[in-house]
């Protein structure tokens, strides 16, 4: 009986040392689970965020561009081609590209206006505007076609910019032909990739 006894008092010793060795390790970490609480989600959101407006997209941007236009009667056109944009830092753009379209096999350029020097297409531009989470849309407006009071084709789009504003990611959210074609689109998936070359004075 006695040995039980001591063996008893022991494990509740024992016992009493575990709960102690606890209560200082919660009154320890309590003050900083608090700290963590308060300046956790304060820290996160500055570590996050982003600000950026119009001037974060400046200068020259090159960018891949493809996709496909789906229309009416079935056909399907793919787009491929290379684009170099110049923003100017204050909410406008021009622009200059060469894409090819190919429609049942055949590939040949969009048709438009061509520099005499470079091949590209010319007389493109339009308006940008950027948010401040670095999220923006721009509005591109292509050369009419030679026929009188007609009208150029529209691009809208979404655009995203990464590395401080270096690297540009657009999607084309809609698409109006020019005035003297039939608007018979039913659908598209036209985006480009790019990033900042330079910029030139």
């Amino acid at each position: 009986m006695r040995t039980t006894g001591i063996t008893s008092i022991s494990r509740r010793s024992a016992h009493l040392l575990k709960i102690k060795s606890l209560v200082r390790k919660t009154v320890t970490l309590s003050p900083i689970c608090l700290l963590s609480l308060l300046l956790g989600p304060r820290a996160y959101a500055n570590s996050g965020s982003a600000v950026c407006d119009n001037s974060t997209l400046n200068g020259e941007y090159a960018s891949t561009v493809g996709g496909e236009i789906y229309h009416s009667d079935g056909t399907v056109e793919t787009r491929q081609g290379i684009v170099m944009m110049h923003f100017d830092g204050s909410g406008k753009f021009t622009q200059t590209d060469y894409v090819l379209d190919t429609i049942n096999g055949v590939t040949t350029p969009t048709p438009g206006p061509i520099d005499p020097n470079t091949g590209f297409q010319n007389h493109e531009a339009g308006a940008y505007k950027v948010d401040r989470d670095c999220t923006g849309h721009l509005e591109i407006h292509f050369a009419p076609p030679p026929v009188n009071g007609a009208t150029g084709a529209v691009l809208q789009l979404y655009f995203v910019l990464g590395n401080h504003g270096a690297d540009l990611r657009t999607v084309v959210t809609s698409v109006t032909p020019p005035s003297t074609v039939l608007n018979d689109i039913t659908g598209f998936t036209l985006h480009s990739e790019g990033s900042q070359v330079g910029d030139i004075p």
